[in-house]
């Protein structure tokens, strides 16, 4: 009877513990700017945080059945403006932005059902303000009697000032996962020479190959990746480039070096220069294609087994397929799973519903939920056809910056459950930008540019290292060079820049949050950008190979099955090597030594679109052609046999 009596009371008191606190609640809502009435193309120099604009929103409600006397949040907030005269507010660490909020002087009671709201605009006028001082973070909450239970509203939308925020859970330190960080990297097909050159070079610090092999059609199938040889069916010939890679030595190098190789589908149509809605559209909204598109994906794992997995990449979507991509999403994640496969993808950057269509197509919280990995795209702040006005400043700008990367990965935060699956997007790139032009479009855009092509430029053009300024917000070095009577502004990375980037994750211990980054891209990089990010990420310097880069006539074959505006082949080269491009035109070709000198120069006249650079006196070895033609510039690298 005694230990009936002592069960019976322990049960009575845990229901009247949970009563208690049930009396004793807040209900906690917050919500992230982020919207395109304030959405910003470009932000001035001195304070480039994002291209990001909205309102904040912060709001406190007793939901419980007992109204709380004497009553003090606690929190870390960074910035503080005029809209905190709504409750008195006590800073506890100015550097850490620990602070107490408490009630007002004439009440400091929260009442049964009674709020508070602390709202406002993200950018006042005239000056940028960086978002995430308005997150509230660590939240917890006390008044006479003791500690107040802390729940959070998070689904849905909220009514700021001006228009609808989406709701957001907060950053709880509990979630920290301290996991391994991977290294991502992808390989692009249409540089595919440099970048095998690069992933034997450093592919002992990359953990993940993501190669862009698939692409969908604009009726929904699955197909092999764009830039197809004439004559190739894309639905029947699938496995084109994935053949190709195998035939270079890709797959065997992934095996041979434990990195996981993923396939990339992605939506990017070449034909109109850009990332197609219409296929994937069409795929999602029809019942048939949809099963036949999630079985056709199903195969590629079936019939590669030497794939870790699938990568996802449609971008630019209608915003009207938000609910369809997710459910999408979420049901090849099921059968990827089946498999024992990993499902990835890579999303735009937001810090709240979106900005535009593209991140307004991609639910953060239901995608993220749903696959391994997420990449968030931190990287072209300033793009290949960025708009441009007579204020902000024109295009030319850094590829990212810490606080920008840091903004969108706390959104991420906020809305994932396990925060490890998410990875930065880190730029090994840049452009160049005609100077002060305010109209590049897809005919007329910024030019990609490698670290190896930017010193390439400087060396032949007689630029030092003085000639070079760095920008403030990202780290990234520029510098101006003449090319045809044309001014550019050349942006690209090194070291700097991307220790400069990657100081985003001590930020708010990012680096304790996140799972890992993702390179775009291979090809081009040089070894300090290597030592950067592998100790920011692993602490140790990068492990680079000396042995020579290993090509072969798969390699050249690769190469010279990419239609492009420019070809050279056949490469490597014993003697002559043909230049083909789409029209007549004259110019010069010059071919650099590893260390950039000129071995050779020769005006070239593309006679019936094809001209011809005599090579036979070159000795064997690795170099870059250079040929400028008009206010075009190419750069190639070649092998001597």
């Amino acid at each position: 009877m005694q230990t009936i009596n002592q069960v019976l009371i322990l049960v009575l008191s845990v229901i009247f513990w949970n009563q208690v606190q049930a009396q004793r609640e807040i209900t906690v809502t917050i919500g992230y700017p982020d919207h395109p009435d304030y959405f910003i193309y470009s932000i001035p120099q001195s304070d480039e945080h994002a291209r990001f604009g909205g309102e904040y929103y912060f709001k406190v409600t007793n939901t419980g059945s007992e109204a709380l006397t004497n009553w003090e949040l606690f929190t870390t907030w960074k910035t503080l403006n005029s809209t905190w005269g709504v409750v008195n507010k006590t800073t506890i660490n100015a550097a850490t932005g620990e602070i107490k909020l408490s009630g007002p002087n004439w009440d400091p009671t929260l009442s049964i059902g009674e709020s508070f709201v602390l709202n406002g605009e993200w950018i006042p006028s005239g000056s940028v303000e960086d978002w995430i001082d308005f997150l509230p973070r660590s939240i917890s909450m006390s008044a006479t009697g003791g500690t107040v239970n802390v729940i959070y509203d998070t689904e849905g939308t909220v009514q700021g000032n001006s228009y609808l925020v989406q709701k957001v859970k907060p950053i709880d330190e509990q979630r920290k996962t301290f996991v391994d960080k991977k290294i991502v990297a992808y390989f692009p097909i249409f540089d595919a020479q440099n970048a095998w050159c690069s992933l034997q070079k450093y592919g002992g610090n990359i953990d993940q190959l993501r190669v862009q092999l698939y692409s969908i059609s604009s009726s929904g199938e699955l197909r092999a990746g764009q830039d197809l040889p004439a004559g190739v069916n894309p639905t029947v010939n699938i496995d084109f480039w994935y053949d190709s890679i195998v035939a270079m030595g890709v797959v065997d190098f992934c095996v041979q070096n434990n990195i996981e190789l993923i396939p990339v589908v992605y939506n990017y149509n070449s034909d109109i220069g850009d990332f197609e809605q219409v296929g994937v559209h069409n795929m999602m909204v029809n019942s048939v294609t949809r099963s036949n598109h999630l079985q056709d994906l199903e195969n590629l794992l079936v019939s590669h087994p030497e794939f870790s997995g699938i990568d996802i990449d449609y971008e630019s979507l209608q915003s009207s397929d938000r609910d369809n991509y997710s459910s999408f999403m979420e049901d090849l994640a099921i059968i990827v799973h089946s498999h024992n496969k990993i499902l990835t993808t890579a999303v735009h950057t937001k810090v709240g519903h979106g900005t535009w269509f593209g991140p307004q197509a991609q639910d953060i919280e239901r995608i993220g939920n749903a696959v391994d990995e997420i990449l968030l795209m931190t990287y072209d702040l300033h793009w290949a056809t960025s708009p441009t006005y007579s204020n902000p400043p024109p295009t030319a700008g850094c590829q990212s910056t810490s606080d920008w990367m840091n903004d969108v990965a706390c959104f991420a935060i906020s809305e994932i459950d396990d925060p490890s699956k998410i990875q930065l997007g880190m730029p090994f790139y840049g452009y160049r930008w005609k100077e002060g032009f305010e109209n590049h479009t897809l005919n007329d855009p910024g030019i990609g540019l490698t670290n190896e092509e930017a010193l390439l430029l400087m060396n032949e053009h007689g630029l030092t290292s003085n000639d070079i300024q760095r920008d403030a917000n990202g780290g990234d070095p520029y510098f101006n060079v003449s090319l045809n009577n044309i001014n550019w502004v050349c942006y690209f990375q090194d070291s700097v820049s991307i220790h400069h980037k990657l100081s985003s994750l001590a930020e708010y211990d990012l680096k304790d949050y996140i799972g890992g980054v993702g390179i775009w891209r291979l090809g081009g990089e040089n070894d300090g950008m290597w030592h950067a990010l592998t100790t920011k990420i692993h602490g140790n310097l990068a492990s680079i190979s000396n042995s020579e880069c290993q090509m072969d006539d798969n390699t050249a074959i690769i190469e010279a099955n990419i239609p492009k505006e420019f070809n050279v082949y056949p490469n490597p080269v014993n003697s002559i090597l043909y230049l083909e491009i789409e029209n007549s035109v004259q110019g010069i070709a010059k071919v650099y030594d590893i260390i950039g000198t000129c071995v050779l120069s020769e005006n070239i006249y593309f006679s019936g679109e094809k001209a011809v650079l005599d090579c036979t006196r070159l000795p064997s070895g690795a170099y870059i052609l250079h040929v400028e033609l008009g206010n075009r510039i190419y750069i190639e690298k070649i092998n001597k046999r």
